[in-house]
């Protein structure tokens, strides 16, 4: 009687442990079905979010980029300004040397960076 009852129980385990495995499948199985389209539209957000950053990083390059051209081309109307005064001081102190002109031009042209 004994050994019966415990066949018996072991069974039971037996059954019902395939039983819970089953049924956690299926759950498992039925959750990644329902989560499939929700991972889905998560991945497709997720990648619009890193082309939007990605995009903006980009605009802002380019802005910065557009800067720099501008501070380059700045730096050079101000050479050629500077070299044009430079001549026009020479010209000024060759006819300042001659006795034509009365005026000493001094300038100082200070860049910062």
């Amino acid at each position: 009687m004994k050994f019966q009852e415990k066949s018996l129980i072991l069974d039971k385990s037996i059954t019902n442990n395939n039983f819970w495995k089953q049924t956690t499948l299926i759950q498992i199985k039925k959750k990644q079905i329902k989560n499939e389209p929700f991972n889905k539209q998560f991945k497709i957000q997720q990648s619009n979010q890193n082309n939007k950053k990605q995009i903006n990083s980009l605009k802002n390059q380019t802005v910065l980029f557009q800067h720099k051209i501008q501070v380059l081309l700045n730096i050079k109307l101000l050479l050629k300004i500077v070299a044009q005064l430079k001549i026009y001081q020479e010209k000024l102190q060759l006819q300042n040397k001659k006795g034509q002109g009365s005026e000493i031009i001094h300038f100082q042209l200070i860049l910062f960076q």
